[in-house]
């Protein structure tokens, strides 16, 4: 169950990213190139959502739900700059602000998700 909840973040994710590029492609009078990335973030988006529902088969959602949106948050911060021309602050202080908001981020789900009460 936890390699197929990896999956749904991560398919997620790049169905995140595929539709920015959708309305970026439409936006720029793209028409093929943004159905292409359409179809792309559709297959993405199908592949999630199967990967999230054969999870939830599996685990609880207060299991599953926690983890593919942990996944979805964190890949999409750490690969915008890559992938979607977003830019970083070159300050080291904010930097490490993001990177332990990150680990505050992905620590706190995982407590939750795993205290007794909710698994209750």
């Amino acid at each position: 169950p936890t390699l197929v909840v990896v999956s749904a973040g991560l398919a997620y994710a790049c169905s995140g990213f595929m539709t920015k590029f959708v309305a970026d492609d439409f936006s720029e009078g793209h028409i093929f190139p943004g159905l292409a990335w359409l179809g792309g973030t559709t297959l993405a988006a199908l592949i999630g959502l199967t990967s999230e529902m054969t999870a939830l088969q599996k685990r609880s959602a207060i299991r599953v739900f926690p983890g593919v949106l942990v996944i979805q948050i964190v890949l999409a911060v750490l690969c915008a700059p890559l992938l979607a021309g977003e830019q970083w602050s070159t300050e080291p202080l904010q930097l490490a602000v993001l990177g332990a908001s990150l680990v505050v981020l992905a620590a706190g789900t995982a407590v939750l998700a795993s205290a007794g009460a909710v698994a209750a």
